[in-house]
């Protein structure tokens, strides 16, 4: 066998740190990394997606949604969550996302803010 050498083995134990610090999401239970795209506005308006357009006008206007993005298999995909409340999300934030599906009048949900990604 052949020894390692030292830098080589400190930059092993370096990339398991940094690994090992990013934060979880919660996989096996069907939580998914998701970035926000955009905000809605408040009040009802011809974009709104299916999930929106059954809320009340004044959920509409007193209630914060936003567009994400996630990664499902290897395709992009699409949702519609409410910010809860105390967060200010900004477009590229990073979530934890529990996703549905929009289109049956289901809003996704985000439980957790992730610091940025190192990518």
């Amino acid at each position: 066998m052949h020894a390692i050498k030292p830098g080589a083995a400190a930059l092993c134990l370096l990339l398991l740190c940094a690994c090992s610090a990013a934060p979880k999401v919660d996989w096996e239970h069907g939580a998914h990394r998701a970035w926000v795209v955009a905000a809605y506005p408040p009040g009802r308006n011809a974009d709104l997606p299916l999930c929106l357009l059954q809320l009340s006008d004044s959920d509409l206007a007193t209630r914060h949604f936003v567009a994400l993005r996630y990664r499902h298999v290897r395709t992009m995909r699409t949702a519609v969550a409410e910010v809860p409340d105390g967060l200010a999300l900004l477009p590229d934030t990073q979530v934890e996302l529990w996703p549905a599906d929009c289109a049956r009048g289901q809003l996704s949900r985000i439980s957790t803010l992730l610091p940025p990604s190192l990518e």
